[in-house]
């Protein structure tokens, strides 16, 4: 009623849905065949916030790709730029009638001619929506910057550092330049981007000497299983089993009771297991270094089953005085029936 209320078709320019996460879609309707709207955002989320929810919003594809072919469609539009709900281009599989609006908004920005980097002046051609469903950018705009739309290509570096002058925060799912948003690369060099405010992980290296932060995938992959610690690429203190794939820091390896995982120098076949791969895979191997790295592992083993049989014979000392116990009640029975 409100975009009704003020000719939103002849009068808005940029739309947000931010924070509405209950609309369908249908209000939108005022928005058909405008020309005056340049900027659509239906990731109904606020910048530098993940536009990943609780749960599925009801915002309809049936609904908005109408409405947006109808002013794709329009010769004098002034749309450049789009940004799509995080659920409609992770969907699997994608809904064809979206697939379908990225295809004719791709048509439209291409019959409209080639468009300048604003820093080299270089023509940009990659200016429209991604359509490889397995990459990170599918149905997003990577040369047009989410707050200013201005274009940037990706061989232009910011003034400041290394970075391109627009680049994709893996957090919020925004392209930004580098006027409008700083951006930070993950620690552990694996090239994600992100913005440098709430975006940025959290996740710092475990090292005293090292502050570098790194992000959630990197974290996943790397942390050790028993504390939970993260080091950067160039700190990592964890080692892989060879044999189990888990990870352990030097320091829980250590630890009693802990499954930790060493190497062994000697070896050229064991080189790195976790205690419990080594013992079950050393058998056969005369390494002495091997056997000296198992031998609290057997020697705690060896106390484990002692344990087990001494408590399986107090359980059997305790059957066997109930079962006495039982016969004796049958028998004080037996006589007090004669």
């Amino acid at each position: 009623k409100i975009l009704l209320h003020i000719d939103a078709a002849q009068k808005v320019k940029r739309l947000r849905l931010t924070n509405c996460i209950n609309i369908s879609g249908s209000g939108l309707a005022s928005l058909r065949h405008s020309i005056s709207i340049e900027q659509i955002d239906l990731s109904l989320v606020e910048a530098h916030r993940s536009p990943i929810l609780d749960s599925v919003p009801p915002l309809s594809c049936d609904k908005v790709v109408p409405i947006l072919e109808s002013i794709i469609s329009h010769e004098r539009n002034s749309l450049k730029h789009l940004q799509f709900p995080h659920v409609w281009r992770r969907k699997e599989p994608v809904d064809p009638r979206f697939f379908g609006s990225l295809q004719r908004y791709n048509e439209m920005m291409e019959n409209r001619g080639p468009i300048h980097c604003l820093k080299c002046n270089r023509n940009i051609y990659s200016l429209c929506m991604e359509l490889f469903v397995e990459d990170d950018f599918f149905g997003i705009q990577d040369d047009t910057c989410d707050v200013c739309t201005k274009n940037y290509c990706h061989r232009c570096s910011a003034d400041d550092n290394h970075f391109s002058s627009v680049c994709l925060c893996r957090t919020c799912e925004r392209v930004y330049c580098s006027k409008c948003s700083t951006m930070v690369e993950c620690g552990n060099d694996c090239d994600k981007m992100y913005c440098e405010l709430s975006c940025l992980p959290q996740n710092i290296c475990a090292s005293p000497h090292c502050s570098r932060t790194f992000c959630n995938s990197c974290r996943s992959d790397d942390a050790c299983r028993t504390c939970g610690k993260s080091w950067c690429v160039n700190c990592n203190d964890c080692m892989e089993c060879d044999w189990c794939k888990i990870r352990c820091c030097a320091e829980c390896s250590e630890k009693d009771g802990v499954n930790g995982v060493h190497s062994c120098d000697d070896c050229e076949n064991l080189k790195v297991l976790c205690d419990r791969c080594r013992v079950e895979v050393c058998e056969s191997s005369n390494c002495k270094s091997c056997a000296k790295i198992i031998q609290p592992v057997l020697l705690k083993e060896n106390k484990k089953l002692q344990d087990e049989i001494k408590s399986l014979k107090d359980e059997n000392k305790e059957l066997k005085d109930e079962n006495k116990e039982m016969r004796r009640n049958m028998d004080l029975a037996r006589m007090f029936l004669r």
